[in-house]
């Protein structure tokens, strides 16, 4: 059996054989290009948080299915359930993808906030300016 590392990529062709479909029906399920799923496969380019989502539901698998772990994984043309399921590594990937989610909500909401108080700035120098020229009349 050859030792290969396991990819996101690989996951995804993974799942895609299981359901016996190829690269153009699953493009076509997502309504992405099959391009971007054969770069997906080839491990040129990685998919996004919500593109994992958008496997994972497509698939009905959970999210962490897709993204491997740490360490290398034997496989023979098919990953064993033990494999894809190797738990404590992709829960933990899991969970700083969804720290890092709240995070950015966060940062977001700080955002706004700043921005609301900017609102409020120009507001008060707009109110500032009309009583200074009422007291200049």
């Amino acid at each position: 059996m050859e030792q290969t590392k396991t990819t996101t990529g690989k996951l995804i062709s993974f799942y895609r054989h299981k359901k016996r479909m190829q690269q153009k029906d699953l493009a076509f399920g997502l309504n992405i290009a099959q391009s971007k799923i054969s770069d997906w496969e080839n491990d040129k380019l990685s998919p996004s948080v919500d593109e994992i989502m958008s496997l994972a539901e497509f698939f009905d698998v959970d999210p962490t299915s897709l993204i491997p772990s740490e360490n290398n994984i034997n496989y023979n043309n098919e990953f064993t359930d033990n494999a894809i399921n190797n738990g404590q590594n992709i829960n933990h990937y899991y969970n700083n993808i969804e720290e890092e989610r709240n995070a950015n909500k966060e940062v977001i909401r700080a955002k706004d906030e700043l921005l609301k108080g900017k609102d409020d700035v120009i507001k008060l120098k707009d109110e500032l300016i009309d009583e200074l020229r009422k007291k200049l009349k």
